[in-house]
């Protein structure tokens, strides 16, 4: 077969270099993980608010029919509260918190892994291009490992969050 010739745009002769290039990887990282824990934070100060919300209101509750004696409005505040107090142990948002979290991490990992083995191939296919040696099958041949590699990431991302993507 015959060497196929492939223009300089689609193969860019010089890119950016790998110590730049990993930085902006680790810094789209930490800036996830920044915004996923102040999404903890922020839903772990909801949930201390709600309990100490149901807290007091079982403790007024008690309260006032201490003083006044069993009435509507102390049984109404009792109930809340008990309502409030309950519902954060059995809506357990911080246990899917805590389970979004790792599945974002192990998600960043599969992105990670994903770019390593994209640029493996891409390097390939541009050192090929280079040497004159760049063949109509193995274009083909470097696609189709571009596309496993890429529907092999997604389906581990799938399988991670749950979700078609």
């Amino acid at each position: 077969m015959s060497p196929l010739t492939l223009p300089d745009e689609r193969f860019p002769p010089e890119r950016p270099p790998g110590d730049d290039y990993w930085a902006e990887v680790a810094k789209q990282y930490s800036t996830t993980m920044e915004r996923a824990a102040t999404a903890f934070r922020a839903n772990l100060g909801i949930n201390l608010v709600i309990v100490g919300i149901g807290i007091a209101l079982i403790a007024v509750s008690i309260a006032s029919s201490i003083v006044r004696g069993a009435d509507l409005a102390s049984v109404s505040f009792a109930g809340l509260g008990i309502v409030a107090f309950v519902s954060t142990f059995f809506l357990s948002p911080q246990k899917e918190i805590q389970k979004s979290l790792g599945n974002l991490v192990q998600i960043q990992m599969v992105y990670r892994t994903f770019l390593l083995q994209f640029e493996a191939v891409s390097d390939a296919g541009r050192e090929l291009q280079k040497a004159g040696k760049l063949t109509l099958e193995d274009a083909r041949r470097l696609g189709d490992d571009l596309s496993t590699i890429t529907a092999d990431a997604m389906a581990k991302i799938q399988s991670l969050a749950g979700e078609k993507v």
